[in-house]
């Protein structure tokens, strides 16, 4: 009986600890779960679509985080993404930082700030700018009519509201001297034309579809370059046109040129636009000659 119960004994004790080893298993994975769920705040958030819309960042901003991005060996399109994100894609511009504050509250903390984020929503987002950067290679106006102390245009609104149903969002670029037919665009990407026609709110207008799948759109030309059509293959650089007016349009009889990127994303409908205004300045030294 003595040896019998010794036996038991031993069984019952090798049983506690398996029990107890895979309490602790579980207590470990709940602790790390809970964690994970709960210790970043914002692991889950709701930005409005107009603010990515807008996408207000202050240019002193942006051109500040492409610097860092080059010095520290980060994507910029996944810097401006956490930028972006941490600033609630710019509600308003009044946003300005140096490049030492962006430095600190940025760069040295990088890894903790980015780990607030979860990688989908970052890659929604970072995957849309890479696009839009990979697809932009010249500034719309020729280098033909640009001298480095006088340039030929003006911005407008850099995030015009919708004047009409027809009439998508972008960033308007006048002629300073106000005539038809004086300043020459060229497409930013390579691409196939998409729609090429007449409109009575958009003017003589061209969308072009890059390989990313991204529209670009460019609005109220004077006439539009010769051989020209729907799917015709366009490459960047290449002449679309002049600019000119929409004279059925009394709000806009100023000679300007109208842009919106509509670009390809998986968080929202086709019929989103962003903000061109930056990405016009990122590559604002960019201008192709049509004399090459």
């Amino acid at each position: 009986m003595r040896r019998k119960f010794r036996r038991n004994y031993k069984r019952n004790n090798f049983s506690d600890y398996i029990i107890n080893f895979l309490s602790i298993c579980l207590a470990l994975y709940l602790i790390l779960f809970t964690y994970n769920k709960f210790s970043h705040v914002q692991f889950k958030i709701n930005i409005p679509q107009k603010n990515i819309s807008a996408f207000q960042m202050p240019v002193q901003n942006f051109f500040k985080l492409n610097s860092l991005s080059q010095k520290y060996n980060i994507a910029f399109e996944e810097l401006i993404t956490i930028y972006s994100l941490e600033n609630n894609f710019f509600p308003n511009k009044s946003i300005t930082a140096s490049e030492n504050e962006i430095e600190q509250s940025m760069i040295i903390n990088y890894n903790q700030v980015k780990k607030k984020y979860s990688p989908r929503l970052i890659n929604q987002y970072s995957t849309m700018f890479k696009n839009i950067i990979s697809d932009i290679k010249y500034f719309p106006i020729a280098a033909d009519v640009c001298t480095e102390n006088d340039l030929p245009y003006i911005y407008g609104d850099n995030w015009e509201k919708t004047y009409r149903a027809k009439i998508p969002q972008g960033c308007n670029i006048f002629d300073r001297e106000n005539i038809s037919a004086r300043i020459p665009i060229v497409s930013m990407t390579d691409g196939k034309i998409s729609n090429i026609n007449w409109d009575d709110s958009l003017g003589y207008n061209i969308a072009i579809i890059s390989s990313n799948q991204n529209k670009y759109i460019y609005c109220h030309f004077d006439k539009f370059a010769n051989n020209l059509q729907k799917n015709s293959e366009i490459e960047a650089g290449q002449l679309l046109g002049y600019m000119g007016n929409t004279q059925k349009d009394e709000l806009y009889k100023s000679v300007h040129l109208h842009l919106c990127i509509s670009p390809k994303t998986t968080f929202v409908s086709d019929d989103f636009f962003i903000n061109p205004y930056l990405f016009l300045r990122l590559i604002e030294t960019q201008k192709a000659s049509l004399g090459d």
